[in-house]
Order: structure tokens, then sequence, then C-alpha cells
């Protein structure tokens, strides 16, 4: 049987796993949580259960893994395979290898012993940041040494069985401390011949200064940092040639870490990078809407490997299946959402991690709807009969006394839908409304969404009283849905739901 490979469509991109589309939604554990299997039995495991979702990510450290140089250690990463099949789920593995979240904390500690040959990044004030330059050569081979390793551990050990489907190189590539890399062979670089290729790819000449102007910096480290990675990436996919993406963590553009896979330089990471299927993002802030759009375009299909694990995570989901059929979603530490408060451990007060039930069984429904709709949302796609909306900070004005939710607006078939947003996005427990609305066929709708509602009337041009009438509630039961309530009088006027989740089908007629 085929290993697991991306395809597209007209619907849009999708893991396919055993020969099946495979929808992965479940998230990403928090940075040790692997370092320790029986952690993962105790701790971990028990906690997700709860979730119920079908896909883990999981980090590979490298420091771990080769301890001596040469000598490798698969014991941790065997014991998560074994887990997860336990388990019944899938997994993504991410290769801390040389740069995670812009520094180098997991190399191995003979290479963090020997900053002679495995030189760091310097900022332009000649101080040296916690990371290992892209221009040492040196230490992306051994990265490449070691990633190809891993991968051919894989094919032999899970080749068969599919455990991982897709595996992250690298994690959050990108320095916050300098505008750019200024160690000698940077300098060097930076001011000589800008390279051959890069010179034809984008019809440039010069060096970098005079052919990208105030893009230098940013093109001259994302240049660097790809042709580094795909070294690596390359060595690891002729060894086994799962899905391979990189992530970056996003921010407004002039806090953007330098040389980062981001959407303003997807133009030079997607030129230089083959063997990388995607690039996606980490988003932790409001703007989440604006972010997602910005990622989904040509070649690049719409995977979130990270996010927080909050009230809006249901909400963020929605949007993100609906207007951009994302084809995977895993929030950052999802292990805390059900985990029992453990007052010693110094991480549960951090903002983002406590439990927070309320937010977990939200996911969770959101999960069990996505899985059931998943056909008909892709088919909706492929055919254009589907329409999704995201409250963001822009959409709710704050005045003495009052609070303005700016409508969003859909005109479908002879109908203006006009969206109703829920609580305002101050509410603290509340999830931000978002929803999707699917065209079924003449006058019939399926809503899925929260904290919104739908006030359908004539198309602008036309006339007429609209009756919203035959409105079930479906509700999950064994992974399917299933029709619940029969919705009428005060209940079908209002087509929406509040805090859960919430998915329901009806016919709209026009007198």
């Amino acid at each position: 049987m085929h290993i697991p490979y991306l395809a597209s469509d007209d619907a849009g991109a999708c893991l396919i796993v055993d020969g099946k589309p495979f929808l992965p939604l479940g998230g990403e554990l928090h940075n040790s949580a692997g370092s320790d299997l029986a952690h993962m039995e105790r701790v971990v495991w028990p906690s997700l259960r709860q979730l119920g979702g079908n896909f883990y990510l999981s980090p590979v450290y490298w420091e771990l893994m080769e301890p001596e140089q040469g000598k490798y250690d698969f014991t941790l990463v065997d014991g998560i395979i074994r887990q997860a099949r336990k388990e019944g789920v899938r997994l993504g593995l991410l290769w801390f290898g040389l740069w995670k979240n812009g520094a180098s904390d997991y190399v191995p500690q003979w290479m963090k012993r020997d900053h002679g040959q495995y030189f760091l990044f310097q900022r332009g004030d000649g101080k040296p940041v916690y990371t290992i330059s892209p221009f040492c050569a040196k230490a992306v081979d051994l990265d490449r040494t070691a990633f190809a390793a891993l991968m051919r551990h894989l094919k032999e050990t899970d080749g068969e069985a599919h455990t991982v489907i897709v595996v992250q190189v690298e994690n959050e590539i990108g320095v916050w401390d300098s505008d750019r890399d200024y160690c000698p062979a940077a300098e060097a670089a930076y001011c000589g011949e800008i390279p051959g290729d890069l010179a034809e790819a984008m019809s440039v000449h010069g060096n970098f200064e005079e052919a990208f102007g105030k893009r230098a910096c940013d093109v001259f480290m994302s240049y660097h940092y790809a042709k580094a990675v795909e070294r690596i990436t390359a060595a690891g996919r002729a060894e086994y040639p799962l899905p391979m993406y990189v992530n970056a963590v996003v921010e407004r553009h002039a806090s953007r870490p330098v040389g980062a896979p981001d959407a303003p330089v997807h133009d030079i990471w997607m030129r230089f990078t083959p063997s990388i299927d995607f690039y996606s993002p980490d988003i932790y802030v409001p703007w989440f809407g604006d972010i997602v759009d910005a990622y989904h375009h040509a070649g690049n299909p719409l995977f979130i490997p990270e996010t927080g694990a909050h009230k809006d995570a249901c909400s963020n989901l929605i949007y993100a299946v609906g207007r951009h059929n994302c084809f995977g979603f895993a929030p950052f530490a999802i292990e805390r959402l059900f985990m029992e408060e453990d007052p010693l451990d110094p991480y549960a007060r951090r903002r983002g991690f406590q439990p927070d039930r309320i937010s977990a069984l939200c996911l969770k429904g959101t999960y069990g709807f996505l899985q059931a709709l998943w056909p008909e949302i892709r088919k909706a796609h492929a055919e254009g009969r589907i329409h999704s909306y995201l409250q963001q900070s822009s959409d709710v004005h704050h005045a003495p006394g009052e609070v303005e939710r700016r409508a969003k607006t859909f005109e479908i078939q002879s109908y203006r839908f006009r969206i109703n947003y829920g609580s305002p996005e101050a509410d603290e427990k509340t999830p931000t409304a978002a929803g999707m609305i699917i065209e079924r066929g003449p006058n019939e709708f399926l809503f899925f969404g929260v904290n919104s509602s739908v006030t359908i009337e004539p198309r602008e041009g036309r006339t007429g009283t609209v009756f919203v009438s035959d409105k079930w509630e479906y509700r999950l039961k064994e992974g399917s849905l299933v029709r619940g309530r029969c919705l009428n009088g005060d209940e079908r006027e209002t087509t929406g739901c509040s805090l859960a989740p919430g998915v329901f089908t009806f016919r709209v007629e026009c007198f």
C-alpha cells in the first residue's frame, strides 16, 4: 500500500492515508512531553482520550536521538509510535534539529560545546544569538545526516503501518534579534554578488541591497535558510518521502522573525525548497482570519500545526475549514485542555495552558462535527457551494455603554443571509462567532457554527417575505450525524447557536 501522500483536486488538498482521504484533527504535544514515555502513558494519553482526536504532533529531539556523534538512539521515537498505535491515532513528527523557535536548543550537547566548528548567528553589533548560523555548512550537514537517519528508521519500522503520516522539518525558523546574520560568512555573502540561481529566479542582479532594496535582509536570510532546509529535507525524502512541511511563527510585519517561511517571503521559500510540500502558520494572535487568508494561496494549501488551545480554537477551525478547506489542525499543548491541574507544574499557570473544560468540549464537538461533515464540505468546496465567516477584532467596536457588531452578509441563491454575531469577543468564556453555510439544493441549506445566527431576507432587488421551514437540529452518534429535534415556533425564527458548536438544516421559502 502507498505511503501517506498529499493529494489535490477541485476541493483542495488533503492527506491520503492507506488509500483514503484523512482529516487530521487533534493537537500538538507540549515541547517536552515526548521526552518521557512514562509521562506520556500516565498523564498525556489519558487526557487526549477525552478529546477524541485522531492525530497528534510529537517532537523528535536531535540531542536525545544522537547523544554521541554518529550513534543514534530511537527509543523515544519507537515508544511514541508504539503508544500511538495502541491509542488508534496517527502521528506527525516535529524534527527539533538545528532550529527550534529561532534557537538551537535541541542540537546535541557535543555540538553545543563546540562553537568553533558550529558557529552562531551574529547581530550587527557583533553579539552572538543563541542559534547556529545557516551559513555553518558543517552543522547543516550533520542535521542532514541525522534527519536522513530518522527517516530511514521510520521507513524500516513504520513503512507498513503508516502511524506517522507527516513530518515537520525544524520548527519556527528565523531570528528576532537582528535584521540579518552578520557572522563573517554571512557578511561576505551579503556584500557580494547575489547567487546565480536567485538572480535567475527573480530576474535581478547586483548585491542584495541593489537587487532587493528594503526587502534585502529578509530575502537574504530567507534564501539561505531555505537552501539549508532543502538540503536537510531532500536527504530525508530520499530515505522515506512522507509529506513534509515547515512552519512559521506569525506576527505583524514589523516584528516578524527574519528569514522565517512566512507569507511575505513564500515566493523565496517555495522557489528554493522543492522538497517541502506546504508552508504552515503558527497562530497565537487575534487576527486569525487575516493570517489564514494570506497563507492559503496558489501552491500552498492550509495546514495549521500550532495555534492556541483556547476558547476560540473551535471558531478558528470552523472558519479555516469552511473558507480554506484546511486539511489539518493541531492546537499546542493540547493535553492540558483535559489534564488535571498539577499545582507543582511550573507551566500550569502560563496563559493559555490552564485546563479549560469548556474550550475542550467545544473543540471536541467541533472535531466530531467536522469529521462527519467533511465529505460534504469537500464536495461543497469543489462546487462552490460553501460560505464561511469569522468574527475578528475589527468586527467589534466598543463605545460608551454599547457594543456594535458588524454584520457579515452573503448573497446566496435568491436570498441575503445576514450573520448576527453573538456575545462580543471580550467575553472570556464564549467562543468567537464563526460558521459556514452549505447550499444543499435550491432553497435548502446546512448551517454549522458557533456563537452566531443567520437572518434571511430577499436578495437585493427582490421582494417578498422569507419563511424558514423544516428546520432540524443534528447531533453526533458514534461519529455520524443523526437528526435530533425539530425546531419550530420561536426556535425556528433564529437559525444559529450560542456557546456550543451546532449543526442545523433548513428550507427557505419566499412568498
